[in-house]
């Protein structure tokens, strides 16, 4: 895999996921094209863009699609999947919490917040990974997943913070939107403390 490059044109680094580099793979997995950036915004007053699904005029709520369709494919992995007796597939909700385990240490810093939702399952750099639907959907964190079904969508610009310092934790009680500046200090802090 080393001398594989990115699959984009004039780009030159390493490729590490679906033929992209980390910088166009996270476009992609953000907006859906590894080549686009911050998707346009929207002049003040006119109309918000429509859904993308075929027939569905509701207003675009996140990755395209209207809240319905959004929910869809958080919860099932595909957008136009509605569950019933002809789709017996399994909600990613249930198989989500089927792998944590609500039991975890209370941590010593913050026992206010209460015990760790433990992820049991794949991990990546310590942080938990789940696959929506199948290949192409890709994988999300795990803590990111639990946050935004609790609480909709992370607002732009911001990430999580652990609050409780377990990164394998997907309490969503625990995980607080900051900016990335203030992540990377709470997590200085952390470690000058150990």
């Amino acid at each position: 895999m080393g001398d594989r490059t990115c699959s984009v044109e004039d780009c030159d680094a390493a490729a590490c996921r679906r033929g992209w580099c980390r910088k166009h793979y996270r476009r992609w997995a953000a907006h859906g094209d590894p080549l686009g950036g911050q998707p346009p915004r929207r002049p003040k007053g006119s109309e918000p863009p429509h859904c993308s699904v075929a027939d569905c005029s509701e207003p675009s709520y996140c990755r395209t699609w209207c809240v319905t369709h959004y929910n869809r494919w958080f919860r099932v992995g595909d957008p136009l999947l509605v569950l019933d007796a002809v789709h017996p597939v399994t909600p990613i909700a249930d198989r989500f919490w089927a792998k944590v385990d609500k039991n975890g240490p209370v941590p010593d810093d913050r026992p206010d917040l209460g015990p760790c939702w433990v992820w049991q399952n794949a991990t990546t750099k310590r942080y938990g990974t789940i696959q929506l639907g199948g290949r192409e959907c890709g994988k999300i964190l795990a803590h990111r997943w639990s946050y935004e079904i609790a609480n909709g969508p992370i607002p732009e610009g911001l990430e999580l913070d652990h609050l409780c310092g377990n990164p394998p934790c997907v309490n969503p009680a625990h995980l607080e939107p900051v900016t990335h500046l203030v992540n990377v200090r709470r997590g200085a802090e952390a470690r000058r403390q150990m």
